[in-house]
């Protein structure tokens, strides 16, 4: 219960491989919903990020859990409709997959960073759904982010990135969490495709 903000985008299968059981022992992750990406070819530098979706030509499958991963194919159990009571195993090719949907970046009630995106993206409407953010949205964010901690006072960050109350929205104060909160903002986002698009969604 309380503030949870995803920030999402689509990879194409060519650009992301699955994390191996070796890899993710080495990292102590034994979720099997993490795949490696290579966001940069020239360095070759790997994040892990964890998958909601997976899509086909045919179809889309919002993922409940990830319980095996071979070289040739990847079972999920998914909810098949809003209506269904029980989630159900569904195998899925890997050469038939053509996208999936992770998460790039993940808030907990930062109240502060969620209040940016309902004032610059969303109209100041605050109703849960998804709304797209380009790269360079989220550039101006981490500007903001960094200009309030360059200057770490109470004045500049109710100015620029104003926290907001609501249903167990968290701490509002303008403390020593709350500027941990935007370093977190800037350390998540640093990799950001200025030419790409994201999605942006809470819940509570």
């Amino acid at each position: 219960m309380g503030l949870d903000q995803y920030l999402t985008s689509k990879a194409e299968i060519k650009n992301i491989r699955w994390a191996t059981e070796k890899e993710k022992e080495k990292e102590n992750r034994y979720d099997r919903d993490v795949i490696i990406i290579f966001p940069d070819e020239s360095t070759k530098k790997v994040k892990e990020y964890e998958v909601s979706d997976i899509f086909t030509a045919e179809k889309n499958f919002h993922i409940f859990e990830i319980t095996e991963i071979t070289a040739t194919y990847v079972v999920i159990s998914h909810f098949p409709s809003e209506s269904a009571e029980r989630p159900q195993t569904e195998i899925i090719p890997k050469n038939k997959i053509t996208h999936v949907l992770y998460t790039h970046a993940y808030w907990r009630k930062a109240n502060q960073v969620h209040n940016w995106f309902v004032t610059h993206i969303q109209n100041s409407t605050d109703d849960c759904n998804p709304y797209e953010v380009t790269g360079q949205q989220l550039f101006d964010l981490i500007q903001d982010c960094l200009t309030v901690l360059n200057k770490k006072t109470k004045e500049s960050a109710e100015k620029i990135l104003p926290t907001t109350d609501g249903f167990f929205f968290g701490n509002t104060d303008y403390n020593e969490h709350y500027f941990q909160q935007l370093q977190d903002t800037v350390k998540n986002l640093i990799d950001i495709d200025i030419n790409k698009k994201y999605t942006y969604q809470s819940s509570w």
